[in-house]
């Protein structure tokens, strides 16, 4: 058998086809000791230690070791065909545990090349059909072992290695000269630089943008505006990502006024030399969405603001012309300006939404009013970027997008249109401020097509892991994703067909810039000018953004605790200079605010006027309110105070406690951070005092702490925090991220969780199943995309081609039913629209009609396997003779007209129980009751006399089951809302679907561990047949006991004969069992059962680690599939062997 001849059965690939591999190996060991062989592929265990190849030898044969000859490893020849073949490693084996593996310099890791498998090939039987190959390997003599190390360490170390991404690149290099070394290096330098680009994506560019006062420069050249840099994480600095990769930024940017066409071209084409490419959005837009939705809806809901909350505690209320005398009576304020918290850059007179404000009693409501339109405006502003995107970046390209106002960008990349041919870039979402709850998030009425755009991303980042964990529960309630942890421990998030990272990653202050702002001379007349005005006073320094969630009245009510309970009013030793930065962007919140700010401020310092404090004009607090501060304001203040005071709600990144410790970290006293908890820094500060700025009491007492500590305990905090400060600039950060992404694109995923685990069973895990999970831990690689359909159509019509005439069952089809033919709704989502996830529903009329032309084929065999009891399947099939139905995943099952002998020596015949009547009495009685009850119109008799029903009892005495289980099932029943007992016959269902979801997977949790102690002396398990219940059924039964018995009478019907098509397709780990049934019949196949001309798909429904070899995304795809197998089915009359058989079955 050469190589040519295979290409002409198939295309050459290896897709569909599978090589039995059988291994020898010579290697002597001590007494005990026994050898094993696991690899990168299914069938020798993705190197899980609990799932090793054992290998056997004789006295004779010792010391050679061997595969079994009757049950050899099963390979896709794809995975033998491709550039790096099949890993495999030899381990040794004490007491049937894995001690230690192969050592040599490098991780051993022997690929079975393209070049050995045609090699190997052309040694076989050109006459034969079958293909089988032998590798032999001579040199494990020189692999040594150690039985000292711990087992264990070892394995994990070993599989650390595997799964590593520079795995392969080491084992490359090593056989490469140094000088080679350094070309590679280069070549590969020079590949990302030039294939892949960076593109930053924000609302507002990181620039400045300043008028000119003249359009001309004294030249006469025409400069309409000054542009520079600001002060931004994303900003272009020294050692940022954009030396080695070239980035583009891409944004909005406002300059005051309303720009001219000449204007803007001006603008555009000076920041294009910037590497800046700006988004001129439409005036009403721009406001409406960034002012209107991004402002004044999302930014309160995403600071855990509720929609009640947001109306009634008058965050979003008009306040009448005194509050703005108030407001405008205050120091140095430009209200016609705001500063982005996270580019830093200033937005000059941004003009405010027409927000329809009336006057009634100074409350007015008025988001609400124009919601929809505000939306309308964000979409259009989304797709707006999108469109300058979808010019300009390619399929390696990354965009990072950042910030909450472009929240639905992802989806509309993600989106193929005409104008978006290419959909495969790598997106980057990072969200700079708090996510809220999922209970709050809810509160927005977009919340599913918001959350659903940034699962849309590869990556989704956030500063802390509060903001992380909260988006993690939302997607987990709003669309039932879940969760894992990847090797490196990364979170992922499985999304279709792609795998989505969360990533937090800390950031920290620019110290090449604090540094030049430490020696400035502003600087320094600054704070000595600070330090001169209040010689005699301990400073307590506090700089907010001036809204209600920064917590200034709360850090008002503390400072005047403070004064009083210490007594510090009375002396004036002590003084609080507070700046609010008044940015412009929610003017209402800002007004409010600002009222409640004079009204305190003013309180205090009229309350200690007369205390000594008030001298010389000089106020025990510094309050003012400003459009914004420059670096050497700041770093001046914190030069100048003794405390710095940070006491928000709620917070996003604020970076000014950083600032402040990196400004002090020459000086002799350290000076201290007191900070609120509720902040995302406080996290990051292991040095600061942290308190809870509702409890007046507690702050006070920090800040008189903190004024009274020694030098040296303020240094001893200081160098807590100053490493982490000095050494997280952004670009550092930066590159974690893009780090984060590689590693998401290049790193195999850890493995699914074993199958008896809790997970598995759609149980939330203990500590020590955590525990056992994390010691399993093993490569498992993502299956491939489903081939296109013209190959599938070819290798389904092919089969029947060349069956010759035995074409009796040349194609066997199984499939899954809830999720794979019929959609089924996610137990995790809180808010579900139905009582179950597939009862009592059906597949589309189209699926329906494609099962019923393939099962008719004589030449097909087709299986539905289902998680349901035969009673909540009802007649979904009861009219198609010819599917092999199995329910309760085989519990209860019927034989397919086709593929049912006269008597099935299969069936078990049912056990005589006590009582009356038998068990297959109680069953049937069951069922008509039931069928009576449930069905308005039952089928007819003449429906059921194709088939007969047969179930799998095992010997279980299911009533005294039945009489330990129901007790502790109804106990759990009445104390879990939402949960109810399922009828199962046989067996006993318990069904939390419609819990919460948290509660109810921690009360199945529960009854999971009662219900195996108290029944643990029957042949019994309790396991998730479908998803949100748990039941008690057999110990052995799982969806491939019934895939074994039906091969095996597709084999009897064809001479032993393996079929020439096999296409199995389900969705969950469960249907991972149907797979290996079907692997396990194709190794143990005779010799002559045509396994060369068999064609064998393998599918997952989403993208996900399962032994199937390839995926297809949605039930969607499997429709569309169904379909096509259904009209290109064969329209030649039926083989003799086909006729005969019917004809005796109906005599």
């Amino acid at each position: 058998f050469d190589m040519s001849s295979a290409e002409e059965k198939g295309n050459g690939d290896g897709e569909g086809e599978y090589i039995r591999v059988h291994f020898r190996v010579r290697c002597p060991i001590r007494l005990g000791q026994s050898l094993a062989i696991t690899g990168s592929s299914f069938s020798l265990g993705f190197f899980n230690a609990s799932k090793v190849v054992h290998l056997y030898t004789t006295p004779e044969a010792y010391p050679v070791w061997y595969t079994n000859v009757d049950s050899p490893v099963l390979i896709h020849r794809k995975e033998l065909l491709s550039t790096d073949g099949v890993r495999y490693n030899y381990c040794l084996l004490e007491a049937g545990v894995v001690k230690a593996f192969e050592r040599s310099s490098l991780p051993t890791m022997k690929g079975i090349s393209t070049d050995a498998v045609a090699r190997v090939l052309r040694t076989n039987d050109k006459n034969s059909a079958d293909i089988d190959i032998t590798v032999e390997d001579e040199s494990f003599l020189h692999v040594q072992y150690s039985g000292e190390h711990n087992s264990e360490m070892d394995f994990s170390e070993h599989i650390r290695q595997l799964s590593s991404p520079q795995s392969k690149q080491h084992v490359v290099i090593s056989s490469l000269s140094k000088p080679d070394l350094q070309e590679a290096v280069e070549a590969n330098h020079s590949k990302v630089q030039s294939t892949t680009r960076l593109f930053i994506v924000c609302y507002h560019l990181p620039i400045t943008v300043s008028i000119n006062e003249s359009d001309t420069t004294s030249t006469g050249e025409y400069r309409p505006f000054n542009i520079a840099w600001g002060e931004s994480l994303i900003s272009k600095s020294e050692d940022s990502v954009s030396e080695t990769v070239k980035t583009t930024w891409i944004g909005t940017v406002s300059v005051g006024k309303d720009m001219t066409t000449k204007e803007k071209n001006w603008l555009a084409e000076r920041l294009l030399l910037m590497d800046c490419l700006p988004v001129f959005l439409e005036k009403d837009v721009a406001r409406a969405a960034y002012k209107g939705f991004c402002k004044t809806v999302m930014w309160p809901v995403f600071h855990n603001v509720d929609q009640l909350d947001h109306i009634h505690a008058a965050w979003n209320l008009h306040t009448t012309s005194s509050m703005s005398s108030n407001s405008s009576s205050t120091g140095s304020l430009n209200q016609q300006s705001e500063r982005d918290p996270i580019t830093g850059t200033l937005n000059n007179n941004p003009s405010s939404p027409d927000m329809n404000v009336e006057n009634n009693n100074n409350k007015v409501i008025d988001w609400n009013k124009m919601e929809r339109e505000y939306y309308q405006a964000y979409v259009a502003m989304n797709r707006e970027f999108a469109t300058v995107l979808f010019s300009i970046v390619g399929d390696d390209d990354v965009v990072w997008v950042h910030d909450y106002h472009l929240m639905l960008l992802p989806s509309f990349l993600r989106t193929p249109s005409d104008v978006n041919p290419s959909t495969k870039m790598k997106i980057i979402f990072f969200m700079h401020i708090p996510f809220p709850t999922s209970q709050i998030f809810r509160t927005l009425p977009v919340s599913t097509p918001l959350l659903q755009s940034m699962v849309c991303a590869d990556l989704v980042g956030f500063h802390a892991f509060d903001h992380a964990r909260h988006f993690l529960n939302a997607t987990k309630r709003l669309l039932g994703i879940k969760s894992y942890t990847r090797t490196g421990g990364m979170i992922t998030l499985l999304v279709q067909d792609r795998e989505v990272v969360v990533t937090m990653n800390h950031v920290s202050i620019e110290p090449d810039k604090m540094d030049q702002a430490l020696t400035h001379p502003d600087t320094l007349r600054m704070a000595a000018e600070w330090k001169a005005k209040y010689a005699d006073k301990k400073i307590i320094v506090g700089v907010d953004i001036c809204q209600r969630l920064s917590g200034g009245a709360l850090k008002m009510a503390a400072f005047d605790k403070l004064l009083v309970d210490y007594n510090l009013g009375e002396k004036g030793a002590v003084v609080l200079i507070q700046r609010c930065i008044r940015q412009g962007s929610r003017e209402q919140d800002e007004q409010t605010t600002s009222a409640d700010m004079h009204k305190m401020v003013n309180e205090i310092n009229n309350k200690f006027a007369n205390n000594g404090s008030g001298a010389g004009g000089k106020s025990i607090v510094d309050y003012e309110e400003v459009s914004g501060l420059t670096l050497n304001d700041r770093v001046a203040l914190w030069l100048a105070a003794d405390v710095f005071l940070l006491t928000p709600i709620r917070e996003g990144l604020n970076l000014m406690p950083l600032e402040y410790i990196y400004a002090r970290k020459n000086l002799p006293a350290a000076g201290v951070v007191v900070v609120s908890e509720f902040s995302t820094c406080s996290s990051l500060l292991n040095g600061s005092l942290k308190v809870n700025p509702f409890a007046a009491l507690q702050v006070a007492d920090a800040m008189e702490k903190a004024l009274s500590m020694s030098v040296k305990d303020m240094s001893y905090r200081r160098q807590r925090d100053l490493l982490f400060v000095s050494t997280h600039p952004s670009s550092q950060w930066t590159r974690n991220i893009l780090s984060d992404l590689d590693l998401q694109v290049e790193a195999p995923p850890a493995s699914s969780l074993p199958r008896n685990s809790s997970q598995h069973n759609g149980i939330t895990g203990t500590n020590g199943i955590t525990s056992s999970i994390a010691k399993s831990r093993s490569i498992k690689k993502y299956p491939d995309p489903l081939l296109p359909l013209d190959r599938i159509l070819d290798a389904y019509n092919a089969a029947e081609r060349n069956a010759g005439l035995c074409k009796t069952a040349c194609r066997v089809m199984i499939f899954d039913y809830g999720g794979t033919l019929l959609n089924k709704e996610k137990y995790d989502i809180e808010l579900k629209k139905t009582m179950s996830a597939i009862s009592g529903r059906k597949p589309t009329e189209k699926v329906m009609e494609a099962i019923r032309v393939l099962s008719d084929d004589p030449n097909n065999i087709v299986m539905v396997v289902t998680g349901l009891t035969k009673l909540k399947m009802g007649d979904t099939f009861s009219e198609m003779k010819n599917v092999t139905l199995l329910t309760s995943i085989g519990l209860v099952y019927r034989w397919g007209k086709n593929i049912q002998p006269v008597e099935s020596p299969f069936a078990i015949k049912p056990k005589k129980l006590q009582g009356s009547s038998s068990f297959a009495e109680s069953v049937e009685i069951h069922q008509k009751v039931f069928s009576d009850f449930a069905t308005k119109d039952p089928p007819t008799p003449a429906a059921h006399t194709h088939y007969k029903w047969e179930f799998l009892d095992n010997n279980i005495d299911w009533n005294a089951v039945s009489e330990i289980a129901m007790p502790i099932i109804t106990r759990f029943t009445f104390r879990t809302n939402g949960t109810c007992q399922t009828p199962r016959i046989p067996g006993i269902g318990w069904s939390y679907f419609g819990s919460d979801p948290d509660w109810g997977e921690k009360q199945a949790s529960q009854l999971k561990v009662e219900l195996e102690a108290a029944l643990a002396k029957f042949d019994v398990k309790v396991a998730s047949l479908i998803q949100g219940s748990i039941e008690v059924v057999p110990s052995n039964l799982h969806k491939g006991l019934l895939v074994h018995k039906l091969f095996e009478r597709v084999l009897a019907k064809r001479a032993n004969r393996l079929p020439g098509f096999v296409m199995i397709i389900g969705d969950e780990e469960s249907d991972d069992f149907m797979f290996e049934a079907f692997y396990e019949v194709v190794a143990n196949a005779g010799p002559s059962s045509g396994l060369a001309s068999m064609k064998a798909f393998t599918v997952a429904v989403s993208k996900r680690a399962s032994p199937a070899h390839y995926y297809i995304n949605s039930v969607q795809d499997v429709e569309t599939l169904l379909h096509s197998l259904a009209n290109a089915n064969s329209t030649q009359p039926a083989a003799m062997d086909s006729v005969i058989d019917e004809v005796v079955t109906n005599f």
